[in-house]
């Protein structure tokens, strides 16, 4: 039998300070957690200032979005009114390239989460956004 070896290192976490954040979305992934029969939309945002991306993951209800729904309710926030019933929305349209507020907490881990609910455009979409070096 062939050995597998494995290294352990420290966790990967960022230093966001809780809080308030400008950042841009730079990309958009579809995930379905294996075992699972569900699938989520994961939004990666750059902050302003920073090279890393953190994410949000909002589920993707398979009846379609509602206004009542987390992703619907994003959406709603982007296009400034409410989902309206078998209409289609492009998310890659939506949200990439969109310079975005968005509220940070780290967790009892260590990790940020962003809070769902404050994910929405930047009043100003002409802020630049630039990462540090």
């Amino acid at each position: 039998m062939e050995k597998i070896v494995v290294k352990g290192v420290e966790p990967k976490t960022v230093d966001l300070n809780d809080g308030l954040h400008i950042g841009k979305v730079v990309r958009l992934e579809q995930r379905t957690p294996e075992g699972k029969d569900y699938t989520y939309l994961d939004v990666f945002i750059v902050p302003s200032g920073e090279v890393f991306e953190i994410k949000q993951g909002y589920n993707i209800p398979k009846n379609g979005v509602s206004s009542k729904t987390d992703l619907g309710k994003l959406i709603g926030r982007f296009k400034g009114r409410n989902i309206i019933p078998n209409e289609s929305y492009d998310l890659n349209e939506l949200l990439i390239n969109r310079v975005v507020q968005f509220v940070t907490i780290k967790n009892q881990e260590g990790f940020v989460d962003i809070n769902k609910e404050s994910l929405k455009p930047s009043e100003n979409q002409d802020q630049i956004v630039e990462a540090s070096e």
